[in-house]
């Protein structure tokens, strides 16, 4: 039965896009759901690889008109996309924000979104998105689908399936040849498919603009200004997804690391994984949560901290370009190569930093980010150049190397 349905809704979408007159100047753009909660947009856009671009986009001079519709998640934000819509005509683009089917709960209106939404995607040549989503239902051969991207591989990630549409995808944003390989294989994109460009994210990285923003910000909430700041960014454990009994933030107890923190003044923020169970996650009053606002995005965090502590996620790879020291927090690594696996064996070989398995060995880590003690400068590097082809300026070379599609 669902896969009648699908093959129903994937006919439906194919005659709705026949009957849909299309033009060359129109780009349609459906940001990653996650936008609602992190709370990312064309105005806060520095952790999304898709809305840096669009942004540096709409701001650079166009010889004729583009038409840009683009999904939005959160009402509240209208009136300053209508500003940004007037600032922007004057290089020749119209903007025109569509409400996303995800911000109501009716069901009616949802199917009215959808089919709205459908008919404007329609009606566009080219199509951005950050995944291979199952939006691109009824796709004919004359449009175009540019997949930005949202990750690095470093754990095993999506396959093709029926769920997914990878193989639709025109251009594929990666960082280098060997990242494409890994994505290529795991997904099903062609690899010639793959645009060895980098991320126009990891622009953010490189910018303290929002530094004294965000220190103004914390400053309020910890009573201090932070002498360091180290950021946990955990991947999320599948094993996990069911789990009742709680666990502390870290995988095991530091009992050290309250008093730690505030004996040096370090602020210490946690972003856990938006698909992570975090009822079952027990943490101290002196680890600060992050918080997502409109202010400044994850990645202009990143930008202006000292240190990060991860595990498998693939932000870890992006942090590379900071420079900074690395803190492996690697707890589980034998659970998880049994339920979820990794891109590298051994995983370590690909680790350019502290590693922690324990509370003494997460110490040690701390302390050699507190006495500015950096022993893996040059494993970064050597990590760093097998990632990424072109560590800077990202966001200018991938327009450069998509003007022949999006100018056509």
């Amino acid at each position: 039965m669902k896969r009648i349905f699908e093959f129903m809704k994937e006919f439906i979408s194919y005659v709705l896009n026949i009957i849909t007159p299309s033009k060359r100047n129109r780009i349609y753009v459906r940001c990653m759901k996650n936008s609602m909660w992190d709370k990312y947009d064309l105005l806060n856009y520095g952790s999304s690889n898709l809305l840096c671009y669009l942004n540096y986009y709409i701001n650079q001079q166009h010889s004729h008109k583009i038409v840009i519709y683009i999904e939005y998640y959160d009402d509240t934000r209208f009136e300053r996309y209508k500003e940004l819509a007037q600032k922007v005509i004057r290089n020749n683009i119209q903007l025109r924000f569509i409400k996303s089917p995800f911000i109501t709960k009716s069901r009616i209106k949802k199917l009215y979104y959808r089919i709205c939404n459908a008919v404007c995607r329609f009606s566009c040549r080219l199509w951005f998105s950050e995944t291979g989503d199952t939006a691109f239902s009824g796709k004919l051969w004359y449009q175009k689908i540019i997949c930005f991207n949202y990750f690095i591989s470093c754990k095993n990630d999506l396959e093709p399936g029926k769920n997914f549409r990878w193989k639709y995808i025109d251009k594929y944003l990666i960082t280098g040849l060997l990242p494409a390989q890994i994505i290529s294989s795991s997904t099903g994109v062609r690899l010639d498919h793959c645009l060895i460009s980098g991320f126009p994210r990891n622009d953010s990285l490189l910018s303290q603009n929002k530094r004294l923003k965000i220190l103004n910000y914390y400053k309020e909430k910890i009573g201090y200004t932070p002498q360091k700041i180290i950021i946990y960014a955990p991947t999320m454990r599948d094993y996990e997804m069911k789990q009742q009994k709680k666990r502390p933030l870290l995988g095991y107890d530091c009992e050290w690391l309250e008093e730690y923190v505030k004996d040096n003044k370090i602020l210490l923020i946690y972003k856990l994984h938006p698909w992570q169970n975090k009822d079952i996650v027990t943490s101290s009053i002196n680890i600060v949560p992050y918080i997502s606002t409109y202010e400044f995005s994850f990645y202009d965090l990143l930008a202006v901290s000292d240190a990060l502590i991860s595990d498998y996620s693939s932000v870890v790879f992006d942090y590379l370009l900071t420079d900074k020291p690395l803190i492996f927090n690697l707890y589980d690594l034998e659970k998880y190569c049994e339920t979820r696996g990794l891109s590298y064996d051994p995983y370590i070989s690909f680790c350019p930093g502290h590693i922690a398995t324990n509370s003494k060995e997460l110490k040690i880590g701390f302390d050699d980010v507190i006495s500015n003690t950096d022993k893996y400068k040059n494993d970064r590097k050597n990590i760093r150049n097998i990632i990424f082809k072109y560590p800077g300026l990202s966001t200018q070379n991938v327009y450069r190397s998509l003007l022949d599609l999006t100018e056509m």
